[in-house]
Order: C-alpha cells, then sequence, then structure tokens
C-alpha cells in the first residue's frame, strides 16, 4: 500500500469577507481591477469561498442572500484571480443553492453551499497539493466562510460545532482543518 502526506507549507483562514466601505460600493468596480496580474496564474494557489446559508424562512422568499453577501465572494474571487495570480480553476466557490447571481464568476466555478460539495472540493484541492508537491512546488489554501445564515430549525448551528448551510445543512468545524 502507499501513503502519502501533504505537508500545507501555508494556510490562512479568514472568517470575515471583504467588506468594501459604502464609497467603495458605489464604484463601478474598476478600481477594483486596477491591477491585473503579468504573469499566467500560479497553479499552486488554492482557494475555496463560501457564502449563503439558510434563513429557515426568515425573510421573503427565504432567501438567505443579501445582494451584499454575492458581491463580496464575487470581489474577492476577482482579486484572486485578476491580480493575485490565482487559476480560475483552483477557485472553488461554495454559494447558497450554487446559482450564481451574476456573470462575475462563470457558473462552473460555482457550487451549492453543502458539506457534500465542500468535502469534494476539498478533496480536489488535496489531490492538486500532492500534484505541486511532486512537482517540489509550494502550495497555497484560503478559504472563506462568510454569512453562512441561520439553522434555527435545527438549533444554533455554532452550539453545535459548524455553520449552517444552504437547506438547513451543518458544516462541521472538524472538517474545515
Amino acid at each position: 500500500s502507499l501513503i502519502g502526506r501533504i505537508h500545507v507549507l501555508e494556510w490562512e483562514e479568514l472568517i470575515e469577507g471583504i467588506n468594501p466601505s459604502k464609497s467603495q460600493e458605489k464604484d463601478d468596480r474598476k478600481d477594483l481591477n486596477r491591477i491585473y496580474r503579468t504573469n499566467e496564474c500560479d497553479s499552486c494557489k488554492f482557494a475555496i469561498l463560501i457564502g449563503g446559508g439558510h434563513r429557515t424562512g426568515a425573510w421573503p422568499n427565504d432567501k438567505s442572500n443579501f445582494p451584499s453577501i454575492w458581491k463580496e465572494i464575487s470581489n474577492l474571487y476577482r482579486l484572486k484571480v485578476d491580480s493575485l495570480g490565482y487559476c480560475e480553476s483552483n477557485m472553488f466557490v461554495h454559494y447558497y443553492n450554487g446559482i450564481a447571481e451574476d456573470t462575475t464568476i462563470a457558473q462552473a466555478r460555482i457550487f451549492s453551499a453543502n458539506p457534500a460539495l465542500i468535502a469534494q472540493s476539498h478533496q480536489t484541492i488535496a489531490n492538486r497539493v500532492a500534484e505541486c508537491n511532486r512537482k517540489g512546488k509550494k502550495s497555497t489554501f484560503q478559504k472563506m466562510i462568510n454569512a453562512h445564515g441561520l439553522a434555527d430549525s435545527i438549533g444554533n448551528a455554532a452550539a453545535r460545532g459548524g455553520v449552517a448551510l444552504y437547506n438547513n445543512q451543518i458544516l462541521y468545524y472538524d472538517s474545515l482543518r
């Protein structure tokens, strides 16, 4: 049998997303995209962005996403891809029911915010990190969880050791390691 070890060389966990100031929100995004990468993207940079939980009827149409949640996720995605050298294929966005709110992120990069798909993204990243390691390249991985909603019908998700996701599912903190 084969035993493999993956050593994470750099890991940064962002608990809160980007919260642009009111003056930035009025901008037409040109300022956010002023700096563009000049080199190819780095195939060993990875990120998972998670946002949009379930509010169990607390808001109209039971939709738990304020427009600002999608905007924060899409701004961070564009910053990473356009300016920080992340390859789009290494960016995994888990947003509410898996449907993009606009075209700032390709629909192919959007997945539902549920534990099974998040675990699948982690596994894909682990496989790619292992490939980078075999090639002797340093890998970086970032994870951002933003606006994960409430889970009143299942009890407080934080008290149960996790965050609430789409359709009253819980992503347990242990699975984020």
